[in-house]
């Protein structure tokens, strides 16, 4: 069976379709994941070949109108969904084209599209081949769907479609615990397993210093330049509070930013550094609130401090909060300063790792990628 993944403009999008994409290639199935330019490093990375069905990068799908007009800011927190659904939406419209002209040569028998991969739906419907839906993370989908309806209007016309197609399954990798239902899709449960750009291991990665052990990232998308928000100036902001604490800092962060951030560490390292690696070995994870780093967090049985910037994330990272995994820390006035306090509270109540653990082996008994590819091959065959 050949299967067409689909992932999207920023590295975790692969990263989370990645090991089921290998799962399915070590059982004899010819993969190919698509993404945008600035995606495919990661996609080859994990060691699977790469479409590139765009070179814009992803700042463009974000601030900007189909025409090249700076988007409307949103009105509110609905609006920022809105609006969130329709930059998702306009990547689909400007994929699609080159994801119908890539099926001219390496035509899919399924599509499996990542939570917000819209055109994943439509580029199915068109080959008359079977949708699956696998989630990045646990962060809500449905909100999104009016936004991304709105903006794909033309191309849904066009298809003869009233809507975006509901997939035949969703392999879902929300613990059990936190899931909710996306759709009127089946969904299945799939185990989440960390994937990323690896790098030379040194022992300081598992070896702890004597102190507590601080892992801060903002995510592979933060820049030297803040663009479309303030991911580079909240990580410097972090590190310097941080470092009034006794703690040992380890900042994962692209190279250009982690050789910018690392002299404001007294005591620890900054680099491209394997979350999955380093985890396990912390005392407490500080983030941006990302899909896949918390997911990571969890499966390394590690506390975690949240900094959603929006309140559809906090509907999440407030769940996690109340099952004693970590803290979730709101935006707004004082969120360094409140988001050190976190940090100092977690490492003085050990509550937070015995909660982490659990959820650790929560994640640790649902179906691996390797047991779920019979769940692609079902959906093949089960396809009118």
């Amino acid at each position: 069976m050949k299967i067409l993944f689909a992932a999207h403009a920023s590295h975790a999008t692969a990263f989370a379709l990645a090991p089921l994409a290998h799962a399915a290639k070590s059982q004899g199935h010819r993969v190919v994941m698509a993404g945008s330019q600035q995606t495919v490093p990661a996609i080859t990375a994990s060691g699977l070949p790469a479409f590139a069905c765009t070179d814009r990068p992803l700042s463009e799908f974000i601030l900007l109108e189909r025409d090249g007009t700076p988007v409307a800011p949103a009105d509110g927190d609905a609006g920022m969904i809105f609006n969130a659904g329709r930059f998702f939406g306009r990547y689909a419209a400007t994929t699609l084209s080159a994801l119908t002209e890539l099926s001219e040569h390496f035509r899919p028998d399924l599509v499996v599209g990542g939570s917000l991969s819209f055109a994943a739906p439509l580029l199915a419907a068109a080959l008359d081949v079977p949708y699956v839906r696998q989630t990045w993370d646990m962060y809500e989908i449905a909100p999104y769907f009016a936004g991304a309806e709105h903006e794909l209007a033309p191309e849904l016309a066009a298809a003869g479609l009233r809507g975006l197609p509901t997939p035949c399954m969703t392999l879902d990798v929300t613990l059990p615990s936190l899931a909710t239902r996306h759709d009127d899709s089946p969904h299945q449960p799939l185990r989440f397993v960390p994937a990323n750009i690896q790098t030379v291991f040194e022992p300081w990665m598992v070896q702890r210093s004597g102190r507590p052990r601080v892992c801060v990232t903002m995510g592979s998308r933060v820049q030297l330049v803040d663009t479309y928000d303030t991911s580079f100036k909240k990580l410097c902001d972090l590190i310097t509070a941080l470092a009034g604490l006794d703690v040992e800092i380890l900042v994962a962060a692209p190279e250009r930013v982690a050789a910018q951030v690392g002299p404001l560490i007294p005591v620890g390292h900054a680099g491209f550094i394997p979350l999955d690696i380093v985890a396990p070995s912390c005392d407490v994870v500080v983030h941006h609130a990302g899909g896949v780093s918390s997911l990571t967090a969890l499966d390394a049985g590690t506390p975690q401090v949240m900094l959603p910037d929006a309140e559809i994330w906090e509907r999440t990272t407030k769940q996690i909060e109340a099952l004693g995994a970590g803290v979730s820390v709101p935006p707004g006035e004082a969120v360094i300063e409140r988001a050190v306090a976190a940090c100092r509270t977690v490492l003085e109540d050990n509550s937070f790792q015995t909660a982490a653990g659990k959820l650790r082996d929560e994640i640790r008994s649902m179906p691996h990628p390797f047991e779920q590819v019979a769940a692609l091959e079902l959906a093949r065959r089960n396809h009118r």
